[in-house]
């Protein structure tokens, strides 16, 4: 018989959503995670105070919970394109960017395209099951998108904490006709998310976007690294006014940063381009600028600042400066 660190009880098993773990654990379990479906706990061995682990196979398949869809994920056969998620509701919604490129050749940042989801969670075997948006023709944040149009279909079934399989089909828009399941994991610097129970939401976590400028936003994540929390992102945007260089006038920046333990953040932003939507990979990251993130008082919303970076690699957004205060789509939990 163990005792649960965090319940204080005891008891011979233990329950993540439906994974579910039996055994004869002789001690005090800290810690239950998930790896590739199978069950990992730790605890304190009592004849010599040592932290212990191993793994077992799950009594029921992995089904849940279906807040676990949040995070940064991608294929591995398509490097440099990837899926920011959100859910809401407990996990019955699901939120969501994709970030990716144009269907034909390689074409730089003119070849820049991204796509926003909104689905519904309707159970294990399903997962999460809805649409595929293009917002298009916005002015980077100075206008909104001047159209929002479903452009195709979209579900998404967790197989583990760190495995997924994201199915799509594109039924109008540039990319009609195009329909594929593509197997998606974690990204690495997210892998902690599979070692805890309870999943927070931190305050620079979530979607966030300006009601002036409705059609582009950010994607925030707070991941646990070494020794420190780091910021992942997503800034799904569009080209600078009369500066259009798609019909969609599409832009995509990632972002990451270090979080201190007091003050602003400084991230770092990144142009990606290069791929080919679902088709080829791309490393071509450069970075192009520093996007500066503030928490006032109200954990609603964020104060952010950008300088683009003068030269090349920053394109039409080179030099470019501005701020702006940003709205939580959700809620959040400070640390």
């Amino acid at each position: 018989m163990a005792v649960d660190l965090l319940s204080g009880r005891a008891q011979d098993s233990f329950t993540i959503g439906d994974a579910a773990l039996q055994g004869e654990l002789d001690g005090r379990v800290v810690r239950l995670s998930l790896a590739e479906g199978d069950v990992i706990a730790h605890w304190i061995d009592p004849s010599d105070d040592a932290l212990r682990a191993a793994r077992f196979a799950p009594l029921r398949p992995f089904s849940g919970p279906a807040a676990m869809a949040d995070g940064v994920w991608h294929a591995t056969d398509t490097v440099g394109q990837g899926f920011l998620f959100e859910t809401f509701d407990g996990g019955e919604r699901l939120g969501g960017a994709w970030f990716t490129y144009d269907a034909g050749a390689d074409e730089g940042d003119s070849g820049l395209r991204w796509y926003t989801v909104q689905a519904d969670y309707e159970g294990a075997d399903s997962g999460f099951v809805g649409t595929l948006y293009e917002s298009a023709r916005g002015a980077f944040a100075r206008s909104a998108a001047e159209t929002t149009a479903a452009v195709g279909n979209v579900e998404l079934r967790l197989e583990s904490c760190d495995r997924a399989v994201l199915n799509y089909q594109f039924h109008s828009g540039d990319s009609v006709g195009l329909s594929r399941s593509i197997p998606l994991v974690r990204t690495a610097a997210e892998a902690n998310v599979c070692a805890s129970i309870a999943l927070e939401r931190h305050e620079f976590s979530g979607v966030f976007y300006n009601p002036d400028t409705v059609g582009q936003g950010f994607l925030l994540r707070t991941v646990d690294g070494a020794g420190s929390q780091k910021l992942a992102g997503g800034w799904f945007t569009f080209d600078p006014e009369g500066a259009s260089n798609d019909a969609a006038s599409h832009h995509w920046f990632t972002v990451q940063a270090d979080i201190p333990s007091e003050g602003d953040v400084v991230a770092t932003i990144y142009s990606t381009t290069g791929g080919v939507l679902d088709a080829e990979s791309t490393r071509n990251v450069k970075p192009v600028g520093r996007l500066t993130l503030r928490s006032p008082d109200s954990c609603s919303l964020l104060e952010l600042s950008w300088q683009f970076d003068q030269g090349l690699d920053a394109g039409a957004f080179a030099g470019r400066t501005g701020e702006q205060t940003v709205e939580r789509i959700g809620h959040c939990q400070r640390p």
